[in-house]
């Protein structure tokens, strides 16, 4: 019969504690140390060395300089708290409004990107192939703000509008999925298109909305029922809701609609 060996993990455990701040002599720790000037070193090593962990794209990307400066001028000028890393200021003693990059870049890659379908669909792609056009150093922080106020408002208003609308409405189905094409929407019917470069403007849109909550509320309803037109001119976009939600089809009729009604005005 084979003998049996049993390993000696108390004497494992006290070899590794450090109760008086150092290692036992027998241990040894590998460590690598990069020296440079390069800010930008700290995430690609991150994303370099750490692809055998469970870390999201969103993870790799915390420690950007983008999303330093954003996570700056958010407290600095709104007194917002920009999250970079998920749950990051749970235990924080900071108080106020808490915006994920997350939720900031769905947002921007909808309204400002035209991308709704991937901003619903595809988060990962923010991450991805959109990183660099949502955080840029050259999109003022303002942009960022008016397109999540703006999403913002849809979820607000859709939690109210399910609430009275009809179970056979088909406008449901749009309503409860269709948030960042209907924010795509209001955003280009209300600022008359797709300018982004006059700061003052948004600024002035920012105040708008904070002024007045139910500033987008005739805008939203337009926008719901020109989602339901574009649906019913296309009927296969019934057939499968979702599907249609995330295609790049419907943003194309979405974009044809909204371009038609600017020139008629």
């Amino acid at each position: 019969m084979a003998k049996q060996t049993t390993l000696d993990f108390p004497r494992i455990i006290e070899k590794i504690r450090f109760e008086d701040g150092s290692l036992h002599p027998d241990v040894r720790v590998m460590v690598r140390v990069f020296k440079t000037k390069s800010p930008q070193l700290a995430s690609h090593l991150v994303i370099t060395t750490n692809t055998q962990n469970k870390i999201t794209s969103r993870d790799l990307h915390a420690q950007d300089e983008i999303q330093f400066h954003i996570q700056a001028e958010f407290k600095r000028r709104f007194g917002i708290l920009y999250e970079r890393t998920p749950n990051e200021f749970v235990f924080s003693s900071e108080k106020g409004e808490i915006i994920s990059n997350s939720k900031l870049g769905q947002s921007f890659l909808a309204v400002v990107l035209k991308r709704s379908g991937d901003a619903r669909s595809r988060q990962y792609k923010i991450w991805g192939k959109y990183y660099e056009q949502v955080f840029n150093a050259d999109t003022f922080i303002e942009t960022y703000l008016l397109a999540y106020r703006i999403v913002q408002y849809c979820e607000k208003r859709k939690k109210e509008l399910l609430g009275e609308m009809s179970k056979s409405d088909p406008r449901r189905t749009l309503l409860a999925n269709g948030t960042y094409h209907l924010a795509r929407m209001i955003a280009f019917m209300w600022r008359k298109g797709d300018n982004w470069s006059d700061l003052q403007a948004i600024r002035t849109d920012l105040e708008r909305i904070k002024d007045d909550p139910t500033l987008l509320e005739p805008y939203h309803k337009d926008a719901l029922q020109q989602l339901t037109n574009i649906f019913d001119d296309n009927k296969e976009f019934w057939q499968d809701p979702s599907v249609a939600l995330k295609s790049s089809e419907l943003e194309t009729e979405i974009e044809k609609y909204l371009y038609k009604r600017l020139a008629a005005a």
